[in-house]
């Protein structure tokens, strides 16, 4: 059994005020213990009129991000973290709307998920996904995807591969089942990009036992393993992750993630904060990431769906088997309020709702930070 230790910080970074908590696991179960933190270098503000989805290059000078507002992906030089340098910005209106972007490992190239922006989602056509070239900012190539509404990439550590949640948001006039999400797996082609090729992952969730919406499934958010061997996606509406062998394209296992439960929380929208009543949320996770052994996920609870059992309102961590081995229950909303972060107009809601998760090792020690959107 591992124990966990937490330690949390506020940041900001490029997109605007977000919580973030960092936790280093070193045994999972036991007792949250509290360690030194982090504080934020300095705070940007990007041009256009959003960052969402951020990439790091291989050597932490660069960093990409997509501006779904403005149909744009911009790129911002951090050579000196304290003055922040806008390096470059890509029109990508002529696609679509990017909604996720991944440096490759040798530099080379930004990989952005596009989906198309048909304002009718049942007459929405596949996605592409582009090739930026980093030495000069421009589009080097386009690959059509197999799916509609590309949601999330992640690019193998060899940098072979790229893995992309195909989410396929539904509306009255696309029945669920209809046209369910998938995954797609990219080879990469570096020195012909046009000339990769894609792979479909169709997911099933019919077997998956205490899954939600099983008709169709909404893959949201892809993490790599440090092996570069599998992938885990995050089904977010379903409340489920799918495995998947990426060098064989097919589904390993994919398991239901059950409720979080909460000793307190405020689930009145009143003005006040109540930190009184119980809680059990449905997790429905939206960001994943794999522990530096590979052996287990983290992820980050922010739930999705209609109703006031959405949401898990923080994050656990969870084997590959699908075995929770921790979750912080009612602390990060704890945290959150005493640091007046709380967004008391989201009580009956999904609360803080947990969105973002990455893992990077500091020194010696493995941590995990979490984002939450509210």
């Amino acid at each position: 059994m591992r124990k966990m230790t937490l330690a949390l910080a506020l940041g900001v970074l490029l997109s605007g005020g977000l919580t973030m908590a960092a936790a280093s696991w070193m045994n999972v179960n036991a007792a949250v213990t509290r360690v030194a933190g982090f504080r934020p270098v300095t705070r940007y503000n990007v041009s256009g009129s959003v960052a969402e989805i951020i990439s790091a290059s291989p050597d932490g000078k660069l960093l990409a991000y997509t501006d779904a507002g403005q149909l744009q992906v911009g790129f911002v030089d951090i050579n000196n973290p304290v003055q922040p340098v806008q390096a470059g910005v890509v029109d990508v209106s002529a696609y679509g709307e990017p909604t996720s972007v991944a440096i490759t490992p040798n530099g080379r190239y930004a990989l952005v998920a596009i989906k198309d922006v048909e304002e009718e989602i049942s007459a929405q056509q596949p996605g592409v996904l582009l090739f930026i070239a980093l030495e000069n900012f421009s589009i080097a190539a386009q690959v059509p995807l197999l799916g509609i509404g590309p949601d999330s990439i992640a690019v193998t550590p060899d940098g072979a591969k790229a893995v992309v949640a195909i989410e396929d948001e539904e509306d009255p006039d696309n029945p669920p089942g209809v046209r369910p999400g998938e995954v797609n797996i990219v080879t990469l082609n570096y020195d012909a990009p046009g000339e990769s090729t894609v792979a479909e992952v169709p997911i099933d969730l019919s077997a998956v036992s205490g899954a939600n919406t099983v008709a169709d499934p909404q893959p949201e958010f892809v993490a790599i393993s440090p092996d570069g061997a599998t992938a885990a996606v995050t089904v977010q509406e379903n409340n489920v992750i799918t495995l998947i062998n990426i060098a064989s394209a097919q589904v390993i296992r994919s398991f239901a993630l059950g409720v979080s439960n909460h000793p307190l929380a405020d689930l009145i929208e009143d003005d006040d904060i109540l930190f009184v009543q119980p809680f059990a949320g449905r997790r429905e996770p939206d960001a994943v990431a794999f522990t530096p052994d590979g052996q287990a996920l983290v992820i980050a609870n922010e739930g999705d769906t209609e109703g006031s059992d959405s949401g898990g309102r923080g994050f656990s961590v969870v084997d590959l088997n699908g075995n929770i081995l921790y979750d912080v229950g009612s602390d990060l909303e704890a945290e959150a309020i005493r640091r007046g972060h709380y967004p008391e107009g989201r009580s009956e809601n999904s609360g803080i709702e947990a969105e973002g998760g990455t893992v990077a090792t500091f020194g010696s020690t493995p941590f995990a930070f979490i984002a939450s959107e509210r």
